[in-house]
């Protein structure tokens, strides 16, 4: 039996800034997230977890410091039927395998904005 060593692993489907959708029967508490995990450190081979910012229902509809509205209207380029929440309170790191890797889209420069203003200040990392 021969071993090929260095044999280069596919690139993780998972893009940053993108939509996905939970696998059925996967128990994930939420259907639909956004990507925020970077190759940037860590090649995206290496990577088993994504780090996502859930997409959720809302009942708010003023500024709130740590939601940033996904609506489908004003982004073309998602698949999403109606406008969701992203609750940057939330992010959490999840097994990419509980996740159909297909992008639902990637959100708009404007939501990827204040997506990053608001997690940068949730985490206080400074601007």
């Amino acid at each position: 039996m021969r071993f090929i060593l260095n044999m280069p692993m596919p690139p993780l489907p998972f893009k940053s800034f993108h939509i996905y959708e939970a696998r059925p029967k996967s128990n994930l508490p939420d259907q639909f997230v956004i990507s925020i995990t970077s190759a940037t450190y860590v090649s995206r081979q290496e990577t088993s977890f994504l780090t996502v910012v859930p997409l959720r229902e809302f009942q708010i509809t003023y500024d709130h410091p740590l939601i940033v509205i996904v609506d489908p209207a004003a982004n073309r380029d998602i698949e999403l039927v109606r406008p969701l929440a992203a609750y940057v309170s939330s992010i959490q790191s999840i097994p990419s395998h509980l996740y159909i890797p297909h992008s639902q889209g990637e959100i708009s420069e404007v939501v990827k904005k204040e997506l990053k203003k608001k997690l940068n200040g949730w985490l206080d990392l400074g601007s």
